[in-house]
């Protein structure tokens, strides 16, 4: 599943070349005219959404994903995406990998604008476990009133 609200994934991409071993669903939510149906006849599913403040209409594509018989997803997506789900408040358990070097130029936040403290400080989340990984350590987070 490809969020990507205006369809600009390229014809040439390894998602829709490997679209014979693994189905490519690419949520969107404004596509050029005929992009859709270009990529449709590739083999790709799209599921169309409606805009939200910050991108898609995220709570509308869990909706489409449970009719389909999906009930939990892993979203790995930069800090657009990840702010989208929470500010939907569409995640139940966060998982952080700390690494020893910064990503990025600088850092990069992990919620666009917020770092950890967004879920650290927000009373909604409490860590439930930490190990270490080789040099990297990961993080569990789970939402206090679903955990």
């Amino acid at each position: 599943i490809v969020l990507d609200s205006s369809l600009r994934i390229p014809k040439g991409a390894a998602l829709i070349s490997g679209i014979d071993a693994a189905p490519l669903w690419l949520a969107c939510a404004a596509p050029a005219p005929g992009c859709a149906d270009e990529l449709r006849r590739l083999g790709a599913e799209i599921l169309p959404l409606g805009p939200s403040r910050n991108g898609l209409d995220l709570k509308s594509l869990l909706g489409l994903l449970a009719e389909r018989g999906i009930t939990r997803l892993l979203v790995e997506g930069g800090p657009h995406v990840l702010q989208g789900f929470l500010d939907a408040d569409l995640a139940d358990r966060i998982d952080v990998f700390h690494g020893a070097a910064a990503a990025g130029k600088g850092g990069l936040e992990p919620f666009v604008t917020d770092g950890l403290d967004r879920i650290a400080n927000s009373g909604e989340f409490i860590a439930v476990a930490e190990r270490p990984l080789g040099p990297d350590r990961q993080t569990i987070w789970l939402r206090k009133d679903r955990a």
